[in-house]
């Protein structure tokens, strides 16, 4: 990422370790308020290329030089489903999107799954793999290649059929769907 203050005075460019365009806009933030506080070019420099991704939370992990997985399975709503989309969007391969229920979005709950699946779409997704009970709405507004299943035992075996081309995968839900057990498990298949 390259850093330029309006005023000229902090400029660099440095590694940063987090995925998404927000991302860098909080980043744009932080560095703007360190700035203002004193902080010279240099110190940002050193602490925005320590900054180190959060597992659970956009977290990419490169098993090997064709599977890249990104595990966002801390928490999910709206907002953030389709930001991590877009990220997946961005990457190299076959991109699969396994989408869990969002907890805790009340009455419109299932309106708010089926715009994922047609925001899914949008983003050309190859493969979606939808689990539980809401993201079966997102699964049947999905237009393209999917799978359901109500079971997160099920869905690495659905993804190890696909593991001997380039791919990135993309797993997101509420914590309550325990989605980062597919992480696990996905770890364990590809080592």
């Amino acid at each position: 990422v390259r850093v330029v203050a309006n005023n000229g005075v902090i400029d660099f460019q440095s590694e940063f370790n987090l995925l998404g365009t927000h991302n860098r806009y909080n980043l744009a933030c932080a560095v703007a308020i360190a700035a203002n506080a004193g902080l010279d070019g240099k110190s940002i420099e050193n602490k925005v290329c320590n900054i180190k991704p959060v597992v659970g939370r956009l977290y990419p992990k490169h098993i090997n030089d064709k599977f890249l997985l990104i595990d966002d399975t801390y928490n999910a709503n709206p907002s953030s489903v389709k930001q991590a989309l877009n990220i997946l969007s961005e990457q190299a391969g076959f991109k699969i999107f396994i989408f869990g229920d969002m907890a805790e979005l009340g009455d419109k709950a299932k309106k708010l799954h089926e715009e994922i699946g047609e925001y899914a779409t949008s983003r050309n997704i190859d493969y979606f793999i939808a689990v539980g009970d809401l993201a079966k709405s997102a699964f049947d507004c999905f237009d393209g290649d999917k799978s359901f299943v109500q079971d997160v035992s099920e869905v690495a075996a659905l993804v190890n059929k696909h593991l001997s081309k380039e791919i990135c995968v993309l797993v997101k839900a509420s914590r309550s769907m325990h989605l980062d057990k597919v992480t696990e498990k996905l770890l364990e298949m590809a080592a």
